[in-house]
């Protein structure tokens, strides 16, 4: 009941309400080509996303009932593993990209983050997955990296789609 209740109100309906106002400030404040649907599907997505990304993560942390457990064995290996996929998002995301190809290199994220799953459980890959998406945002919004090769309106879906797939 609950789970639905979150998805009907925190995913759909406020997100939902919240684009309408993002995108008439945007569509009567800034002189562009882009309509007004797509002002609402940007801001309604990024607000659903950042809801659905972020409660489950802060939820997790703070579930007093499952502990966080890593053995000495895992450890270096969890730090190792993290430290090499954030190194390799950087360096995916901080390059410049051209137009004519399909910015497809990031999807070995999603690979990358089954098998930390696998290996680490769910907490530590919804963190790791956090800072991926943070990554992304910082070189897209810098205009580097595989979802910059297009304009600002597809750049920015282009990207959404990644950090929801992720």
């Amino acid at each position: 009941q609950y789970v639905l209740f979150f998805f009907f109100f925190a995913l759909a309906l406020v997100p939902s309400i919240s684009a309408i106002f993002g995108a008439l400030i945007y569509h009567t404040q800034i002189e562009t080509q882009t309509d007004f649907m797509a002002f609402w599907r940007i801001w309604f997505f990024g607000d659903s996303l950042g809801i659905l990304l972020l409660t489950p993560l802060i939820v997790s942390w703070f579930d007093t009932s499952r502990k966080l457990f890593i053995s000495k064995h895992y450890l270096s290996e969890t730090l190792l593993t993290n430290a090499l996929i954030i190194l390799l998002s950087i360096a995916i995301f901080a390059q410049s990209f051209n137009a004519s190809i399909l910015p497809t290199t990031p999807i070995i994220f999603i690979l990358l983050s089954l098998w930390v799953v696998y290996r680490q459980g769910l907490r530590l890959s919804m963190v790791l997955g956090f800072f991926i998406g943070l990554i992304g945002v910082y070189f897209t919004v810098n205009h580097q990296g595989p979802f910059s090769v297009f304009d600002a309106v597809q750049n920015t879906l282009y990207l959404q789609e990644f950090i929801a797939a992720m």
